[in-house]
């Protein structure tokens, strides 16, 4: 099947670092969150913020999808409702976006490095 607009398949390795991105924005929203709880859960909020920052950087991505993956896994168990996460379809579309960063790698760095002009 041909694409409808053919010319923007340049930008495809963009997509990536969109998702990345928006996937960070997410997970620091839930750390403050977490932070900001009467009780403030500090290890949840810290592997939130440590998720998001890695994703955010693209440094170690897949790894910080496998476990932001597992974070919402925990998430869905706990039933918090005052988590970011806590809808159905929330959780699902963030579990989608995380299992395609991890089938498909970082893209475009945020930063790129000299040794690597791309």
């Amino acid at each position: 099947m041909e694409a409808l607009f053919p010319a923007l398949l340049t930008y495809s390795f963009f997509a990536p670092l969109v998702l990345r991105i928006g996937m960070a924005v997410v997970f620091f929203a839930e750390a403050r969150a977490q932070w900001k709880k009467e009780r403030p859960h500090y290890i949840a909020s810290t592997v939130s913020l440590v998720v998001g920052l890695f994703l955010f950087f693209g440094s170690l991505t897949q790894g910080a999808a496998l476990a932001g993956l597992v974070y919402l896994a925990v998430v869905m168990a706990k039933k918090d409702p005052s988590s970011a996460f806590s809808g159905k379809i929330g959780l699902l579309l963030s579990a989608i976006v995380l299992l395609s960063l991890l089938l498909t790698g970082p893209g475009f760095p945020l930063f790129p490095s000299a040794d690597k002009p791309y």
